[in-house]
């Protein structure tokens, strides 16, 4: 295992780019056919994954690549997780990463987000976790489950004046964002989150996606740059970047990562059932939004969506 950790960080340190001072406009590409994933929602091995605890993301600023993946190796069981590999959804488009075969699934079936999402064809973006959900379609609309008042009266503003929603974050403990008319946002988000939207948008960047973890991490895209608050999710992005080209979302949680780009799907310490449901789809979704607990949601904005919640 530890041999095999070795020779993938010598791989990422070689794709890895250390910076990237621009990206050209990213697009949001994808099919028009697919039916939505049917599964059986199943309960996931009792065992939690004690040695993998959120709070160990938050201390790899300033760190170097080596000692991070180091660390994982040391905190995982060699019969924990996947090794990292490239795969195939059914259609051919590329995955790589590595999955976690140990977590629990705490996360609340949300029928009525999937009775609305089973009925709509141009669901774009959503956002889910334990206990909340939402996912938006068109320019504006929208459907949720369990939202704060003010992230309600947010999107009915956007609603309301005919505003574009790019993107939306949620978390269970309460950060929120609502990205609209390419160049603005409500929300109570982490400080330096905040300063770093407001950041891009004074340089006129469009913000195109967003992600808050429950422990206030933070991953944002523009259509310049990318940036992310914890060095892991930072340095896997720029991977995901150099491996598959342009970003089109990004999904951070307290442990795992997935972005998707123009030519490809990143994933790092994602529930392996997530993982293999999307193996399944013969779609090309341009967001996938996860949990922890192994619920998801995948879309393209033109037709094609799985989920699993």
């Amino acid at each position: 295992m530890k041999t095999m950790m070795r020779m993938l960080v010598t791989l990422l340190l070689c794709l890895a780019v250390c910076s990237v001072d621009a990206q050209n406009t990213i697009r949001r590409k994808g099919t028009t056919t697919n039916k939505p994933a049917t599964t059986t929602r199943t309960t996931t091995p009792a065992r939690k994954p004690a040695a993998r605890k959120p709070a160990t993301r938050n201390t790899y600023s300033n760190r170097s690549y080596e000692d991070v993946y180091a660390d994982s190796v040391a905190v995982a069981p060699d019969d924990d997780d996947d090794e990292p590999s490239e795969i195939r959804m059914a259609q051919g488009f590329p995955m790589y990463g590595r999955a976690r075969k140990e977590y629990v699934d705490n996360a609340d079936a949300q029928k009525s987000l999937k009775d609305a999402l089973s009925n709509i064809s141009n669901a774009k973006t959503a956002c889910l976790t334990d206990h909340k959900g939402i996912f938006v379609y068109g320019g504006n609309g929208y459907n949720s489950s369990g939202l704060s008042n003010d992230m309600v009266s947010a999107l009915n503003y956007c609603t309301k004046n005919k505003l574009v929603i790019n993107d939306i974050a949620l978390t269970d403990i309460g950060w929120w964002c609502v990205v609209y008319s390419d160049k603005k946002y409500k929300g109570n988000l982490p400080e330096q989150c905040k300063k770093a939207l407001d950041q891009y948008i004074k340089d006129g960047e469009s913000i195109l996606s967003i992600s808050i973890s429950e422990n206030g991490n933070y991953a944002i895209v523009t259509d310049k740059h990318y940036d992310a608050s914890n060095e892991v999710d930072k340095k896997l992005i720029s991977v995901a970047a150099e491996r598959y080209g342009h970003i089109n979302s990004v999904c951070i949680t307290n442990i795992g990562s997935i972005i998707t780009c123009s030519r490809g799907i990143l994933f790092w310490d994602v529930p392996h059932n997530v993982i293999e449901m999307l193996q399944k789809q013969d779609g090309i979704p341009t967001v996938v939004r996860f949990t922890d607990s192994g619920t998801y949601i995948a879309l393209d904005g033109k037709g094609f969506k799985a989920w699993y919640m």
